[in-house]
């Protein structure tokens, strides 16, 4: 997708960002004013004079179901919530950020997880065990006592990771109402917890002390952990409490969404491996190079299908030569003998085009099939535990 904005003036303090972003997003910047490119990518992303949202094809609604599913999150109850906000008129951020709330939410009203502290201070009546060796080294005719005990406090690194993706989440919504519900959560939990900046060791320490007790912080460690990552949701900027941009991967995002779907209709003799490299692979004198399809299908050990998935728009675009060809090496490459690879892509409707390659000189025949899926139709598909939908026509 490229489109042109005029009256739109970039200045020196963005290209830093413009740099960083730019095997995502392409910005340049033109005589009469921007040119933006986007590929798989939507979100914001907020410059010093303006922000640049891009909205997918699907609805804020559908998109919030697609992640919850595609990433655990389904137990999250946002759906009464989404239509409450006005997600028409969200972005990516207020998305994350209301899924996020939610689960807190739940967290917070049922009690903070709680643990056993050590503590250490002089106090007047005597607590836990005197510390023997500072009361000795103390000359002073002090009437407290150095003690060390143990206290039961909600101030732990599982909700010290809560209170600081709170602030960070605060700082970069946009929708008014969800502003206020995440200042008053934020509020409450900061009166009990440490405010502390977000960071990879912090989530690290929060995830040593997983066990049955905090199994409700599995959905916050997990979103957590994907901002943090900045692959599949890109936090932009290295900003402790505030981001200049916010980038989610369609493409992932669909890949994600449709293994986690396959995997649900499978019958039980059936399995679907994704991102697995086939064993027959590109080689040269000392390189190698591996074909990984998206998806692999195993009935009883066996592979049966094979299938990539393209967050492209197929339904009123050709099929690219390029994923013609890399599906062709798919079906030349198994040593399955299976000769038809399928290409999913969203569309409005559930229809397919065979694209096929005859060698008759060689006996080779391979067909492509382009396969659309309606997203939508998926959702409710799930919603309503369908298992009639068929994969694969």
């Amino acid at each position: 997708m490229r489109e042109k904005y005029n009256l739109r003036q970039l200045v020196n303090s963005d290209f830093k960002l413009i740099n960083e972003i730019e095997n995502k997003l392409k910005i340049r910047q033109l005589s009469n004013g921007i040119e933006i490119e986007s590929n798989s990518y939507v979100g914001v992303v907020k410059l010093n004079n303006f922000q640049i949202i891009i909205s997918p094809k699907i609805t804020n609604f559908n998109l919030a179901k697609m992640i919850a599913f595609a990433y655990d999150l389904e137990s999250i109850e946002i759906l009464n919530e989404l239509n409450e906000l006005a997600t028409d008129k969200a972005n990516i951020s207020d998305i994350i950020s209301l899924i996020f709330l939610k689960e807190t939410e739940n967290i917070f009203y049922q009690g903070l997880r709680k643990r056993y502290q050590e503590k250490e201070e002089d106090i007047a009546s005597c607590r836990g065990k005197i510390n023997f060796n500072k009361l000795a080294k103390n000359s002073s005719s002090s009437v407290t006592l150095p003690c060390r005990y143990q206290e039961l406090t909600v101030d732990i690194e599982e909700n010290q990771i809560i209170l600081a993706a709170l602030r960070l989440l605060l700082a970069n919504t946009n929708n008014r109402k969800l502003k206020k519900k995440l200042n008053i959560l934020f509020s409450k939990i900061k009166i009990e917890v440490s405010l502390r900046s977000l960071s990879y060791q912090l989530l690290t320490k929060g995830l040593n002390n997983s066990d049955r007790l905090n199994n409700n912080y599995k959905n916050l460690f997990r979103l957590v952990e994907l901002l943090l990552r900045k692959e599949d949701f890109n936090l932009l900027g290295e900003q402790d409490n505030d981001f200049p941009g916010f980038l989610l991967d369609m493409n992932l995002l669909f890949e994600r969404f449709l293994k986690k779907y396959f995997k649900s209709k499978l019958s039980p003799g059936v399995k679907v491996e994704a991102q697995k490299s086939l064993k027959n692979k590109f080689r040269s004198d000392k390189l190698s190079y591996n074909l990984i399809p998206d998806y692999q299908f195993f009935e009883d050990g066996k592979l049966v299908r094979i299938a990539d998935a393209k967050y492209k728009n197929y339904e009123q675009k050709k099929v690219s030569v390029s994923d013609l060809y890399q599906l062709t090496a798919y079906a030349l490459a198994n040593k399955g003998k299976i000769n038809q690879v399928y290409l999913f892509y969203p569309g409005s409707k559930i229809e397919s085009k065979t694209f096929s390659l005859n060698n008759l000189a060689r006996d080779i025949k391979v067909e492509i099939i382009a396969q659309g899926l309606n997203i939508e139709r998926i959702l409710d598909d799930i919603e309503n535990k369908n298992l009639d939908f068929k994969l694969f026509d």
